[in-house]
Protein backbone atom coordinates (compact mmCIF):
# COMPACT_ATOMS: atom_id res chain seq x y z
CA UNK A 1 0.00 0.00 0.00
CA UNK A 2 3.01 2.09 0.82
CA UNK A 3 4.34 2.06 -2.53
CA UNK A 4 1.15 3.17 -4.27
CA UNK A 5 0.73 6.04 -1.96
CA UNK A 6 3.97 7.17 -2.92
CA UNK A 7 3.62 6.70 -6.44
CA UNK A 8 3.70 10.07 -8.13
CA UNK A 9 -0.16 9.47 -10.29
CA UNK A 10 -1.79 9.10 -6.57
CA UNK A 11 -3.83 12.12 -5.74
CA UNK A 12 -6.22 10.72 -2.97
CA UNK A 13 -6.45 8.33 -0.97
CA UNK A 14 -10.11 6.15 0.29
CA UNK A 15 -9.52 4.83 3.38
CA UNK A 16 -11.96 3.25 6.39
CA UNK A 17 -9.72 5.05 8.77
CA UNK A 18 -7.35 2.28 10.13
CA UNK A 19 -4.48 3.73 11.83
CA UNK A 20 -1.88 2.42 9.84
CA UNK A 21 -3.09 3.56 6.39
CA UNK A 22 -3.33 6.96 7.60
CA UNK A 23 -0.19 6.95 8.72
CA UNK A 24 1.06 5.50 5.21
CA UNK A 25 -1.34 8.46 3.97
CA UNK A 26 0.37 11.36 5.73
CA UNK A 27 3.98 9.40 4.84
CA UNK A 28 2.96 9.82 1.51
CA UNK A 29 1.18 13.54 1.65
CA UNK A 30 -1.96 12.67 -0.03
CA UNK A 31 -5.69 14.25 0.93
CA UNK A 32 -8.02 11.01 2.58
CA UNK A 33 -12.01 11.09 1.77
CA UNK A 34 -12.76 8.63 4.82
CA UNK A 35 -15.35 6.28 5.39
CA UNK A 36 -14.84 5.63 9.22
CA UNK A 37 -16.79 2.52 10.49
CA UNK A 38 -15.77 2.11 14.03
CA UNK A 39 -13.17 1.97 16.91
CA UNK A 40 -10.70 4.36 16.44
CA UNK A 41 -11.25 4.78 12.83
CA UNK A 42 -13.20 8.02 13.31
CA UNK A 43 -11.01 9.80 15.76
CA UNK A 44 -8.29 9.06 13.32
CA UNK A 45 -10.45 10.58 10.50
CA UNK A 46 -11.52 13.54 12.65
CA UNK A 47 -7.36 14.04 13.53
CA UNK A 48 -7.10 14.15 9.18
CA UNK A 49 -9.96 16.31 9.22
CA UNK A 50 -8.51 18.73 12.06
CA UNK A 51 -5.30 18.93 9.64
CA UNK A 52 -7.28 20.15 6.19
CA UNK A 53 -6.02 17.30 4.84
CA UNK A 54 -9.07 15.13 5.36
CA UNK A 55 -13.03 14.80 4.02
CA UNK A 56 -15.18 12.06 6.28
CA UNK A 57 -18.15 10.97 5.13
CA UNK A 58 -20.84 8.07 6.90
CA UNK A 59 -21.00 5.02 4.56
CA UNK A 60 -25.13 4.48 5.65
CA UNK A 61 -25.89 7.87 4.33
CA UNK A 62 -23.09 8.16 1.33
CA UNK A 63 -24.98 9.02 -2.04
CA UNK A 64 -23.50 9.11 -6.00
CA UNK A 65 -23.76 12.97 -6.10
CA UNK A 66 -21.96 13.18 -2.48
CA UNK A 67 -19.28 10.98 -2.80
CA UNK A 68 -18.29 12.57 -6.18
CA UNK A 69 -18.39 16.17 -4.77
CA UNK A 70 -16.22 15.01 -2.06
CA UNK A 71 -14.03 13.62 -4.59
CA UNK A 72 -13.57 16.38 -6.89
CA UNK A 73 -13.14 19.22 -3.45
CA UNK A 74 -10.17 16.68 -2.46
CA UNK A 75 -9.22 16.79 -6.03
CA UNK A 76 -9.37 20.35 -7.17
CA UNK A 77 -9.04 22.47 -3.92
CA UNK A 78 -5.51 23.18 -3.41
CA UNK A 79 -5.68 23.33 0.56
CA UNK A 80 -6.07 20.01 0.93
CA UNK A 81 -3.03 18.50 -1.03
CA UNK A 82 -1.29 21.60 0.16
CA UNK A 83 -1.98 20.74 4.06
CA UNK A 84 -1.55 16.89 3.13
CA UNK A 85 2.22 17.87 2.27
CA UNK A 86 2.67 19.90 5.09
CA UNK A 87 1.49 17.73 7.61
CA UNK A 88 3.64 14.79 5.89
CA UNK A 89 6.55 17.28 6.27
CA UNK A 90 5.94 17.69 9.78
CA UNK A 91 5.44 13.78 10.24
CA UNK A 92 8.63 13.13 8.77
CA UNK A 93 10.99 16.19 10.53
CA UNK A 94 12.79 13.34 13.04
CA UNK A 95 15.79 14.22 14.67
CA UNK A 96 17.28 10.57 13.77
CA UNK A 97 15.82 7.87 11.41
CA UNK A 98 14.11 4.70 12.92
CA UNK A 99 17.28 2.73 12.38
CA UNK A 100 19.02 5.26 14.13
CA UNK A 101 16.38 5.10 16.57
CA UNK A 102 16.76 1.36 17.14
CA UNK A 103 20.26 1.28 17.36
CA UNK A 104 20.46 4.74 20.01
CA UNK A 105 17.78 2.77 22.47
CA UNK A 106 19.45 -0.38 22.40
CA UNK A 107 22.83 1.29 23.24
CA UNK A 108 20.90 3.13 25.57
CA UNK A 109 19.14 0.03 27.66
CA UNK A 110 22.58 -1.82 27.85
CA UNK A 111 24.21 0.93 28.78
CA UNK A 112 22.06 1.83 31.88
CA UNK A 113 21.29 -2.43 32.25
CA UNK A 114 18.16 -2.63 31.41
CA UNK A 115 16.72 0.79 31.53
CA UNK A 116 14.98 -0.30 34.84
CA UNK A 117 13.74 3.71 35.56
CA UNK A 118 12.12 3.40 31.69
CA UNK A 119 10.13 0.40 32.90
CA UNK A 120 6.27 0.60 33.83
CA UNK A 121 5.31 0.69 37.69
CA UNK A 122 2.60 -1.90 36.25
CA UNK A 123 5.19 -4.70 36.66
CA UNK A 124 4.87 -3.84 40.48
CA UNK A 125 1.54 -4.22 41.00
CA UNK A 126 0.22 -7.64 42.40
CA UNK A 127 -2.34 -9.29 40.46
CA UNK A 128 -5.85 -8.22 42.22
CA UNK A 129 -4.45 -4.59 41.53
CA UNK A 130 -3.61 -5.84 37.93
CA UNK A 131 -6.64 -6.88 37.50
CA UNK A 132 -8.24 -3.97 39.74
CA UNK A 133 -9.85 -6.58 41.89
CA UNK A 134 -9.27 -3.91 45.07
CA UNK A 135 -11.23 -1.07 42.98
CA UNK A 136 -14.36 -3.08 42.19
CA UNK A 137 -14.51 -4.71 45.99
CA UNK A 138 -14.45 -1.05 47.15
CA UNK A 139 -16.94 -0.24 44.46
CA UNK A 140 -19.16 -2.99 45.45
CA UNK A 141 -19.52 -2.83 49.35
CA UNK A 142 -20.13 0.84 48.94
CA UNK A 143 -23.02 -0.23 46.47
CA UNK A 144 -23.66 -2.73 49.31
CA UNK A 145 -23.74 -0.36 52.07
CA UNK A 146 -26.28 2.17 49.88
CA UNK A 147 -28.75 -0.20 49.12
CA UNK A 148 -28.36 -1.84 53.28
CA UNK A 149 -28.87 2.03 54.52
CA UNK A 150 -31.89 2.84 51.87
CA UNK A 151 -33.30 -0.52 52.65
CA UNK A 152 -33.45 0.41 56.44
CA UNK A 153 -34.73 3.87 55.68
CA UNK A 154 -37.56 2.84 53.46
CA UNK A 155 -38.28 -0.11 56.44
CA UNK A 156 -38.71 2.67 58.77
CA UNK A 157 -40.55 5.00 56.88
CA UNK A 158 -42.97 2.39 56.08
CA UNK A 159 -43.28 1.68 59.91
CA UNK A 160 -43.59 5.01 60.96
CA UNK A 161 -46.74 5.02 58.43
CA UNK A 162 -48.65 1.82 58.59
CA UNK A 163 -48.63 2.97 62.77
CA UNK A 164 -50.78 5.73 61.69
CA UNK A 165 -53.01 3.65 60.02
CA UNK A 166 -53.76 1.03 63.02
CA UNK A 167 -57.51 1.33 62.91
CA UNK A 168 -58.74 3.14 66.71
CA UNK A 169 -61.26 0.97 68.66
CA UNK A 170 -63.96 2.89 70.54
CA UNK A 171 -65.61 1.53 73.42
CA UNK A 172 -69.18 1.40 73.82
CA UNK A 173 -71.21 0.99 77.35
Amino acid sequence: QRDILTHPNVKLFISHGGIFGLYEAVDAGIPVLGFPLFGDQPKNIDTLLNNGMAISMDLMTVTKNSLLKNILDLLNDEKYMKNAKSTSEIFKDQQMSPEQSVVYWTEYVIHHKGASHLKSNAFELTWYQYYLLDVILAILIFVFIIIFVTFIIIKLVLKYFVSFRQPIKIQSD
